[in-house]
């Protein structure tokens, strides 16, 4: 697996937040989970959720995240 991809260290208290996807998504998601082997969903969404935030970052079109 890409070494980018492992950021699924939660780091202090967390929260919940529900999204609604649509069946394509979903499927290609699942299908993702399996091939790289994440533990869950949720796993797969935190990883890309973080991966996007530090693309953004280096690309210095965000600022640094708290």
């Amino acid at each position: 697996m890409n070494e980018s991809l492992l950021f699924d260290k939660i780091q202090g208290p967390s929260r919940t937040l529900s999204i609604k996807l649509d069946c394509n998504t979903l499927a290609k998601i699942d299908y993702l989970i399996k091939h790289y082997k994440f533990r869950s969903r949720s796993e797969f969404i935190r990883n890309a959720i973080m991966y996007k935030i530090n693309q953004l970052e280096k690309d210095g079109r965000y600022g640094q995240v708290l």
